[in-house]
C-alpha cells in the first residue's frame, strides 16, 4: 500500500481490513479470502517486478493471481491494484508489454476452467455451484428492487458503521492527496466492482460476502478518512472502537452455533464408505453438508429429489444417498436400501 499511499495510512488500512469481513470469513472453508488475498500478493509482486525487474517477481505474481482468479473469479475486482503500473510514464513500454503478455498467459487456466470445464461439468454431471453472473438487463431490475440490501453490503458488511463513516470521509480526501497511482487504482476499483455488481445481480444483494473483494479499496478509503483527526489518541482512540465493533459483530463466526452441530456427524457417517465413493446429500442448496463429509458428490434441496432424480445421479456415478432425518425420510423406492441411521442423518445405499 505505500505505493499508493503514506506508510501510517497503511497500516492502519490493514489493521481494518484485518477485523471487516475478512475476519469472519477467512475462518471459513468458503475460498472468498483465500482467492482475495492470493490475488493482492499477487498484485505486491507484480509491483515489485515494474520497478525492480526480476523475473522471480514476474512469475510469483502471475501465479499468485492465476491461483486466486481459479479459487473464485470474483477477485478480479482486485487486479485495480495493477493498473497504475499500465498508466504511469515512470514504467517503459517494454515493461508494461511483458505484464501484458505474462498476464494474459496467466490468464489460460483461468479461462479454461470459467468457461470450458465450469460448462463441462454443469452439463454432464448437473454441479452448478459456479454462478457465472447474468445479464446486466436481468440483474439492474433484481439490484433495483433490492437497494437497501445492496447497500447494506457498504455500509454494515464491509466493516460496520463506524468504519464506513470514515470510508466516508476518505472519498473527499483522495482529492487532497493528488496521488494519481492512488486515483487511478480507486477509479478503476470503482469501474471493476460496478462492473461484479452488475453481472452478480441478486446474488450481491443475497450474500454479504459478495463484498469482500471490494474491501481492500475500502479499507484504504477509511484510513485516509481517518486521518482528517490530527490528534493520534483520538485516532488511537476510534481505531479501537472500528476494531471492537467489528469483531463483536462477528463473534458468532468464531463458535459453532448449535443448529450447525449435526454437520459434523457426516464425517463419522462416511468414514466406512470407499474413499471415492461419491455420494447425494438432501439438505440444502448450501454445499455446507457436502464439505463435511470429505465426500465428493452432489448437494440438493429435498424438494428437487423424487425417485426420478435420484435415479438419474446415480446413473451419474452416485453410489450412496444421506437424508437429512429433520425432513422425515425420502419417497419410498426400492433403489434404495437403508444401511445406516442417527440422530439427524439417515444413510441409503444406491441399488
Amino acid at each position: 500500500l505505500k505505493d499508493f499511499i503514506k506508510v501510517k495510512y497503511a497500516k492502519e488500512a490493514a489493521i481494518i481490513l484485518l477485523v471487516s469481513i475478512w475476519f469472519g470469513f477467512s475462518r471459513k472453508f468458503m475460498p472468498d479470502t483465500f482467492s482475495a488475498s492470493f490475488v493482492l500478493f499477487g498484485s505486491y509482486f507484480i509491483w515489485k517486478f515494474s520497478t525492480n525487474k526480476n523475473k522471480v517477481s514476474l512469475l510469483l505474481g502471475a501465479l499468485f493471481i492465476s491461483v486466486g482468479l481459479l479459487s473464485k473469479l470474483s477477485s478480479f475486482v482486485l487486479l485495480a491494484f495493477i493498473v497504475p503500473i499500465l498508466f504511469s510514464k515512470e514504467f517503459s513500454l517494454k515493461i508494461k508489454s511483458v505484464l501484458i503478455m505474462v498476464g494474459s498467459l496467466s490468464m489460460i487456466p483461468v479461462i479454461y476452467w470459467y468457461f470450458i470445464w465450469v460448462p463441462h461439468l454443469n452439463s454432464s454431471y448437473g454441479l452448478d455451484v459456479f454462478f457465472m453472473g447474468r445479464s446486466v438487463t436481468e440483474s439492474l431490475p433484481q439490484l433495483l428492487d433490492r437497494s437497501n440490501a445492496v447497500l447494506k453490503r457498504f455500509y454494515q458488511d464491509a466493516f460496520y458503521y463506524v468504519g464506513f463513516t470514515f470510508f466516508i470521509l476518505g472519498m473527499f480526501k483522495v482529492k487532497i492527496e493528488k496521488k494519481k497511482e492512488l486515483a487511478i487504482c480507486l477509479l478503476s476499483s470503482l469501474i471493476f466492482t460496478l462492473l461484479f455488481i452488475g453481472k452478480s445481480g441478486f446474488n450481491f444483494a443475497e450474500h454479504n460476502y459478495y463484498i469482500i473483494p471490494v474491501v481492500p479499496f475500502m479499507a484504504i478509503l477509511a484510513s485516509l478518512g481517518f486521518h482528517w483527526i490530527r490528534s493520534q489518541k483520538v485516532r488511537t482512540f476510534l481505531l479501537i472502537i472500528i476494531v471492537s465493533e467489528c469483531l463483536i459483530n462477528q463473534l458468532n463466526d468464531v463458535f459453532l452455533s448449535k443448529d450447525k452441530n449435526h454437520m459434523v456427524e457426516l464425517k463419522e457417517l462416511t468414514e466406512e464408505l470407499n474413499e471415492n465413493e461419491l455420494v447425494v446429500i438432501a439438505s440444502s442448496l448450501n454445499p455446507q453438508s457436502l464439505y463435511f463429509s470429505h465426500k465428493k458428490g452432489w448437494v440438493l434441496p429435498f424438494t428437487d429429489l423424487d425417485q426420478n432424480s435420484i435415479l438419474e445421479l446415480k446413473e451419474k456415478g452416485a453410489k450412496t444417498l444421506i437424508w437429512s432425518s429433520k425432513k422425515g425420510v425420502p419417497p419410498e423406492s426400492t433403489s434404495y436400501s437403508l444401511v445406516s441411521r442417527s440422530q439427524n442423518w439417515i444413510v441409503y445405499e444406491l441399488h
